[in-house]
């Protein structure tokens, strides 16, 4: 049985204008964290017919979109409001944040045969939990600065989106359990 996975609008170059990363990284390990941003923030943000049009316009070979609304879309673009030109950056932005959050969440954890296991090495000290917390919330911070200017992009573009769908609404629940307090 064959899985059917998005093409991935990013790899392990793209986070180098945005945070530094060891270049000794697994682009294995990487990709599954671009992969997990890609479907639950990006698909949830852009709308499923909008993000469908996106990733089936990408070519990843040249890392280009054959029509130029993707283009702007992701890579970004100067566009007029109320005869004031503002910089949009893209959607990459957006996705490189929430990739690098997810990889320092996971940063040290590897599921092994015999559970979930802590790697450790005698060449490098660990960074205290405060400081990688401190990381997470400050690239989802940034995530979610990007994600506002593509709101403010698509809002102002809305005819050359109109599959983009503004709800206030996250079109995905929180699954978690939630607690009450009696």
């Amino acid at each position: 049985m064959s899985t059917l996975l998005d093409v991935l609008l990013l790899d392990k170059t793209d986070f180098s204008d945005y945070r530094d990363i060891s270049k000794n990284i697994d682009d294995s390990r990487i990709n599954s964290f671009i992969r997990e941003s890609q479907v639950r923030e990006l698909r949830s943000f852009l709308g499923d017919e909008l993000y469908l049009k996106l990733i089936l316009d990408y070519d990843d070979t040249p890392k280009t979109f054959t029509e130029q609304r993707f283009t702007d879309l992701f890579f970004g673009v100067d566009y007029t409001y109320n005869s004031t030109t503002i910089r949009f950056n893209g959607l990459a932005g957006m996705l490189v944040m929430y990739s690098y959050g997810r990889m320092l969440n996971h940063q040290q954890m590897s599921l092994t045969r015999y559970g979930v296991k802590d790697m450790t090495t005698e060449f490098s000290e660990d960074t205290l939990a405060l400081k990688i917390r401190s990381e997470m919330v400050d690239s989802s911070a940034m995530a979610k600065v990007y994600q506002s200017d593509a709101t403010k992009y698509l809002q102002t573009e809305i005819t050359q989106y109109p599959e983009w769908k503004n709800t206030k609404e996250s079109p995905i629940k929180n699954t978690g359990f939630n607690f009450l307090k009696i």
